[in-house]
């Protein structure tokens, strides 16, 4: 899977790529937030221009996938999400957030 690349930014600007390799960022999703962290909205657009295009089974909708999640509140909180993935033939497998 191509890298997800989240810029601490209001826009995305092309100055933001001047130390990454040009492998790279031709196929990098790209996204930028205020804080410079994920969130269900950057997570869901990941889902939908990177994973599905690219884990599509070549026969058809008849096969599932799976996509494991590390926990993270922005790849829960999201029912869009979680409806478009199971609409789709994937599984969702969500392991548990880490806890002291």
């Amino acid at each position: 899977m191509p890298p997800l690349i989240n810029f601490k930014a209001n826009a995305h600007l092309m100055e933001h790529h001047r130390n990454i390799e040009i492998e790279e960022k031709e196929d990098a999703f790209i996204a930028t937030s205020a804080k410079g962290y994920t969130n269900s909205d950057i997570t869901f657009q990941w889902f939908q221009g990177v994973f599905e295009p690219r884990t599509w089974p070549m026969n058809g909708i008849n096969q599932y996938r799976i996509l494991v999640l590390n926990g993270h509140s922005t790849h829960v909180d999201n029912s869009e999400f979680i409806r478009y993935a199971i609409d789709n033939n994937n599984h969702l497998l969500c392991l548990v957030s880490h806890f002291d």
